[in-house]
């Protein structure tokens, strides 16, 4: 079975090819619906209602119908920051991140990616391939093998919205 938390893996891939993109060195040249690429890699398509750069600490702000889009890797929030020299990217409101893997949603996502740690508040995490759902309070990724997920279940049992599926781990 896959790592039911490899979420955070991605998550930290797209903040390492945010990071990896070319910033510009100025507000004006980031809009809305601007592409940016890094060579060899697919294009990093960030677009909102505004975009705002802190030049003094190198800090983006995305507001309103936030989308980061590369390649397959989708994330949508109502607000978005990116913290460049620490590597921190945290995404507020209706916070949805897909991928062929994966679907997360949560209320909140902040991931650093220099440590590959990453939490997600009131999140759920489904993989497609196992029929996976995991949902907790708080979800953690301290490292690689070290995860915690606080008053949270898990179960690989199909049930619709809303419906209690014919079992589950609660913890």
């Amino acid at each position: 079975m896959a790592d039911p938390l490899a979420w955070i893996f991605r998550c930290s891939l797209l903040v390492v090819l945010l990071a990896l993109s070319p910033f510009p060195a100025s507000a004006e040249d980031i809009r809305p619906g601007v592409n940016a690429s890094s060579s060899g890699s697919n294009p990093l398509d960030v677009t909102a209602e505004r975009i705002d750069f802190r030049q003094d600490q190198e800090v983006y702000d995305a507001t309103g119908s936030v989308v980061i889009q590369q390649g397959t890797l989708r994330l949508t929030a109502d607000h978005v920051t990116i913290q460049v020299l620490p590597g921190i990217l945290t995404a507020v409101g209706h916070v949805h991140l897909t991928d062929p893997q994966a679907d997360v949603t949560a209320e909140r996502m902040q991931i650093n990616v220099n440590i590959e740690a990453g939490i997600a508040t009131h999140g759920e995490l489904y993989l497609p391939s196992t029929n996976t759902l995991v949902s907790g309070r708080l979800m953690q990724r301290f490292s690689e093998y070290h995860y915690r997920v606080k008053e949270g279940s898990f179960t690989n049992c199909d049930a619709q919205g809303g419906e209690v599926p014919a079992w589950r781990f609660r913890f």
